[in-house]
């Protein structure tokens, strides 16, 4: 009875050179003939082939081609679903960082006129240089933000302005916060959401005694309303209490607890109240 028989080439079949022969343990190398079992694949020098009587598997059947190399699989983490995201801080970083370079210019504008004039209320053509200077001196201050986004990537300007400083991404699986933590919601006790005149946070109390305290925007009502949907499903998961002072969005928190069975509570607290 015939068989297949394959010499090995180093190039073509490197995946198979440096393996060993399932009968007398010695490594294959390239040039050897070897046989395939057709039924589990295993290499076998031709010798030991012909040793177990051309069979192998309780078959005698062999591959008439060398097997190729098995692909190197590499799992890809899933990515958990987004199930609300916080409002980008975004905007309101940049209004404050030009407000914030409105009055460095406006600053060194009055020390100008000051030094250059030795009066408050110097004549016209001051007034346009200390106008002109403002300008120069705001347009540097952006131009310059704008040149190291250039260089370094958005990661650098967001870290300058502060936006996303306090971006909530709450998952399928957990809450993810300043993007760069992931809190799994096995891993947290319970969650408290705080919100007044004097702080807006979300305080995340974990299984092993951690108490993580996240500063949360100062957003409008509307907003507010998404995030606390938002807390509804992780309620579902994690015992969540929500203290609010607000009127309005006290009502509507309350609504949303006895709309929902999940292990949502809501309080009033004073609109000063420190918690």
């Amino acid at each position: 009875m015939s068989y297949s028989v394959h010499r090995l080439n180093i190039k073509k079949h490197v995946h198979i050179v440096g393996r060993q022969d399932g009968v007398t343990g010695d490594t294959i190398k390239a040039g050897d003939e070897v046989v395939f079992c057709a039924a589990c694949q295993s290499v076998f020098l031709k010798d030991s082939w012909e040793y177990m009587n051309r069979q192998h598997c309780r078959q005698t059947e062999t591959l008439g081609f060398v097997p190729a190399p098995v692909p190197n699989l590499i799992a890809k983490k899933k990515e958990a679903k987004l199930i609300f995201e916080t409002f980008s801080t975004f905007k309101n970083r940049i209004l404050g960082l030009f407000a914030f370079s409105l009055i460095i210019a406006s600053s060194c504008g009055w020390i100008y006129l000051l030094i250059f004039t030795n009066k408050f209320l110097p004549k016209f053509e001051h007034w346009v240089t200390f106008a002109l200077y403002m300008v120069l001196l705001f347009l540097g201050v952006f131009g310059s933000i704008h040149l190291l986004t250039l260089l370094f990537g958005n990661k650098l300007f967001k870290k300058i302005t502060g936006a996303d400083k306090r971006s909530i991404k709450i998952l399928e699986n957990g809450i993810e916060l300043r993007k760069d933590k992931t809190y799994l919601f096995y891993d947290i006790q319970k969650i408290v959401y705080t919100k007044n005149n004097m702080q807006n946070k979300l305080t995340l109390y974990l299984k092993n005694g951690e108490v993580i305290q996240h500063k949360c925007p100062k957003d409008e009502y509307e907003k507010t309303k998404d995030f606390l949907f938002g807390l509804v499903w992780v309620a579902q998961f994690v015992p969540t209490s929500v203290h609010l002072s607000n009127g309005q969005e006290f009502g509507m928190a309350k609504s949303i607890e006895r709309n929902y069975t999940a292990q949502f509570s809501v309080l009033r607290i004073e609109k000063n109240a420190k918690s």
